[in-house]
C-alpha cells in the first residue's frame, strides 16, 4: 500500500516542479524585459512642447531631429485647451538641448500626409544658451520653445507659387505707369499691323517661294552639266594639253639647238649638217 502511494505521489511532485520551473523562467523573462525597459528609458529624457499652430500629420512615434540628426521620437500628443497642443518627446540624454533650442513642426515630402509625405519635429540651436530649458510648472518637464510651423511639401510649394504669381502680376500692374501701358499698346498694334500685312501678301510670298523652287529645279541640271564638263576636262582635255605642251617644249628645245648650231657655224645653212669624225689631235670638237 505504501509503495502504491509513493508511485502516485511521484508524478504529482514532478508536475509541481515543472510548474515551478516555468514560473521561474517567466519571472526571469519579465525581469529581463523590465531591466531592458528601464535601461532604455534611462537613456532618454522627456521634453515638452506647447504650440498654438496646427499639427496636422504629426503622430506618435514621429521622428525628432536636431540639426538634421535623429535624436528621438514623439511620445504623446494631446490638446491643452481649444487653441493649444501639448507634445511630449523622448530625446537621447546626450542631445545638446539648451535654453536657446527652438522646435519647429516641419512637413516634408510630396504632400502634408499620405504617400511620400511625413511630419516631424526639427530642433535647432539659435545661440549659445546657458543652462537648460525652463521647466513646465504643471508637467514638471523641460519646456522647449516652439517656432512657426514650416512646410516643405509639394502641394504647399505649388500653392505658394500660385500666390507669388498673383503677387507678381499685381506688382507689374502697379509698376507700369500709363505711359508704359500706352507704349505697350502701340507695340501691340504695330505687331498686329505687321501680321496683317503678311497675311495680305501671303499669295505673293507663296508665288515667290514657288518661283524659287522652279529656279532651283532648273539650276540642278545645270550644275550636273557643269560637273560633267569638269570631269571631261580633267580626264580628256587636260591630259591632251599636257602632251601638247610637252611636244611644244621638245620642239622649242630643238629650235634652240638649231639656232645655236647656225650661230656657231653659219655654213650649215648652205652645206647642211655633216657629221665628220675628229682628225688627229682633235678632242671634243676642238683642235
Amino acid at each position: 500500500m505504501k509503495i502504491q502511494e509513493w508511485r502516485t505521489a511521484k508524478p504529482r511532485s514532478t508536475e509541481r516542479m515543472a510548474w515551478v520551473a516555468f514560473g521561474l523562467f517567466l519571472l526571469i523573462v519579465l525581469a529581463s524585459g523590465l531591466v531592458w525597459y528601464l535601461r532604455m528609458e534611462s537613456a532618454y529624457l522627456a521634453y515638452q512642447l506647447r504650440t498654438g499652430d496646427a499639427v496636422s500629420g504629426l503622430i506618435a512615434d514621429a521622428p525628432v531631429e536636431f540639426h538634421g540628426v535623429e535624436v528621438g521620437r514623439v511620445a504623446q500628443i494631446s490638446l491643452d485647451g481649444p487653441q493649444s497642443v501639448n507634445i511630449v518627446m523622448k530625446l537621447r540624454r546626450d542631445t545638446p538641448v539648451s535654453a536657446k533650442t527652438i522646435a519647429t513642426i516641419t512637413t516634408r515630402g510630396l504632400a502634408a500626409r499620405g504617400f511620400m509625405g511625413y511630419v516631424y519635429v526639427a530642433l535647432e540651436d539659435t545661440g549659445t544658451g546657458l543652462g537648460g530649458p525652463t521647466v513646465d510648472p504643471v508637467s514638471h518637464l523641460p519646456l522647449i520653445a516652439v517656432g512657426p510651423s514650416r512646410s516643405i511639401s509639394l502641394d504647399t510649394a505649388m500653392s505658394e507659387l500660385g500666390g507669388n504669381v498673383q503677387a507678381l502680376s499685381s506688382l507689374v500692374q502697379s509698376v507700369l505707369n500709363q505711359e508704359a501701358l500706352s507704349e505697350l499698346d502701340t507695340s501691340l498694334r504695330n505687331l498686329e499691323r505687321v501680321s496683317t500685312t503678311l497675311a495680305t501678301n501671303s499669295e505673293r510670298l507663296n508665288a515667290i517661294l514657288a518661283n524659287a523652287e522652279r529656279i532651283s529645279r532648273r539650276v540642278a541640271p545645270l550644275l550636273d552639266a557643269g560637273n560633267a564638263t569638269l570631269r571631261a576636262m580633267q580626264t580628256q582635255v587636260l591630259p591632251q594639253a599636257y602632251r601638247t605642251l610637252a611636244e611644244m617644249d621638245a620642239v622649242s628645245r630643238s629650235m634652240a639647238s638649231l639656232a645655236d648650231t647656225i650661230n656657231r657655224n653659219p655654213s650649215v645653212l648652205i652645206r647642211g649638217s655633216v657629221n665628220t669624225s675628229p682628225g688627229p689631235g682633235e678632242r671634243d670638237g676642238r683642235r
